[in-house]
Order: C-alpha cells, then sequence, then structure tokens
C-alpha cells in the first residue's frame, strides 16, 4: 500500500494532459451505460470462463446531486451471479463526488449486502477515489460470504482525454485485492458513444481475472473524461474478490468493491 500511494503522488505530479471541464451540475443529464465483456477467471489455480452484462441509469437530483442505479448478471465457476446497487452522491464536476453506496448480490445462492461510501477527486488529468464500509456476509450452494469492514482506493489517469488508465486494490473482509483497468474511447463517425475496456485482477490465493468488453453510452456526445466526472459515476459490479477453496469444496469469498461485486465476479 505505501509503494501504491507513493505511485498516485507521482501520477498526480506528472499529470500533463490538462484536462479542464467547466463547472456544471452533479449530473449533465438523463444518460445510462451498458456494458458487455468476457474472459477468464482462476481460483487456487482452477481456471473458468467469465462473461458478464451490466448497465447504469443516472439522473440529476437538483443542481447538486444524483442518483444512479446499477444492475448486472453473469456466470463465473460454472454458477449463475446477480447483482443490484445503488449511489446517491453530491458532485461538483471540477473538484470531486461524495456519496453513500449500496447493493444486494446473489452467487451460487449465496446471498449478502453491502453498505458504505465513496469519494472522488479530480486533480487535472488525475482522479484519486476511495470507497468504504461494511459486508453483511451470508451463504448458501456451497459458498460463505465473509462479514466485515472493508475500503481501498484507485488512481486514474487520463492520458488523453479520451483513455484512462486506472491502478488500484484494498483489504476487503480480511483479503487483499488488486486491479487494474484500462479504457478506450475511439472517436470514428458513428462510434462517439462507444468504449472498448480491458480489467485485470489478482487476489489471495492465486486467484485472477481477466476480461475484456465493450460499453455503451447513452446520452450526449463526449469524451471519456467528461463522462467520467459529469455523467454516471463509477460502477463495481461483479469486481474484484478475494477467495479461499476449502478442502471440504466449500469456498469463502471476500468480496471487493461494493456496488455488486461477485464471488469471482468480473466487472466494469
Amino acid at each position: 500500500m505505501k509503494h501504491w500511494l507513493s505511485g498516485v503522488a507521482v501520477a498526480a505530479a506528472l499529470s500533463v494532459s490538462g484536462v479542464a471541464l467547466a463547472a456544471g451540475p452533479a449530473v449533465s443529464g438523463f444518460n445510462g451505460k451498458l456494458s458487455a465483456e468476457a474472459g477468464v477467471a482462476g481460483l487456487d489455480h482452477q481456471n473458468d470462463f467469465a462473461g458478464f452484462v451490466s448497465g447504469s441509469i443516472t439522473m440529476p437530483l437538483g443542481t447538486s446531486f444524483g442518483v444512479q442505479i446499477d444492475g448486472g448478471v453473469g456466470t463465473q465457476y460454472s454458477g449463475l451471479l446477480a447483482s443490484g446497487g445503488g449511489h446517491l452522491f453530491w458532485r461538483d464536476p471540477q473538484m470531486g463526488l461524495l456519496g453513500a453506496m449500496g447493493q444486494y448480490t446473489t452467487a451460487h445462492h449465496a446471498d449478502w449486502g453491502r453498505a458504505g461510501g465513496e469519494g472522488e477527486f479530480y486533480l487535472s488529468s488525475v482522479t484519486l477515489s476511495a470507497h468504504a464500509g461494511y459486508q453483511f456476509g451470508g451463504d448458501g450452494g456451497g459458498f460463505k460470504i465473509n462479514s466485515g469492514f472493508y475500503g481501498g482506493a484507485d488512481s486514474t489517469l487520463y492520458a488523453t482525454e479520451n483513455l484512462s488508465l486506472s491502478l488500484g486494490g484494498g483489504s476487503y473482509a480480511g483479503a487483499w485485492s488488486g486491479r487494474g483497468t484500462i479504457e478506450f474511447q475511439p472517436q470514428f463517425a458513428g462510434f462517439s458513444n462507444m468504449s472498448l475496456f480491458a480489467n485485470g485482477e489478482l487476489g489471495e490465493n492465486n486467484q485472477y481475472k481477466a476480461t475484456a468488453g465493450v460499453r455503451f453510452y447513452f446520452g450526449a456526445d463526449k469524451t471519456l473524461v467528461r463522462r467520467h466526472r459529469e455523467d454516471d459515476p463509477q460502477v463495481f459490479l461483479f469486481t474484484a474478490m478475494g477467495g479461499q477453496k476449502k478442502d471440504n469444496n466449500t469456498v469463502t469469498c471476500t468480496l471487493t468493491k461494493i456496488s455488486g461485486d461477485g464471488c469471482g465476479g468480473g466487472g466494469e
């Protein structure tokens, strides 16, 4: 974590693309997005297909506040996952975001909930974000979800206004997890509302995930950095996790993030 925080400071100091945003409301207007991705995931040297579809709808609440609803379904480790979450937040597009988040998730017949807060701070072409809260675990279908506090942070560098590179990690109900994401929004004619992305994750107990996909944005045409800071907050459906496989074939999952993470899930 010490080295990661040092990297965040260096990234902030070296950000030179000069992203400039005009002052505006917390949400520029009613908008949404839909993502589809696929790849592989592993736990204790066992590999499996991972595929997910997720979406969000975001709308303003007056000038300074906004609300977002997230939902998604997927499959991993030969089981189905489904999740829903919500965000209620204050935001200044020139400064940052502060809000509350919650979720309910089911995976392999194990249900659990999460509640916590999130924040973002905008530094020219760098966004620093953090999240923390409490996870209410459950068990079923051979899976047990741990209960406990969680917290993590991410740093996103906008190499250009349409190319973002993110690194992050944290501790989630007792397990460490790290992650990285790249997203690119082409500016070809007719494709200004589409982006391509790839996710990579590493966790305890030889756990990993690698997925790639496509995302469609619904709303006004704008650059990727403006979408992230003026429209929908970051979504964490089926993103990052920590787990452990027991001798009796029970998997204990310590899920990361706050908006719908699944046991071995993949996400935005």
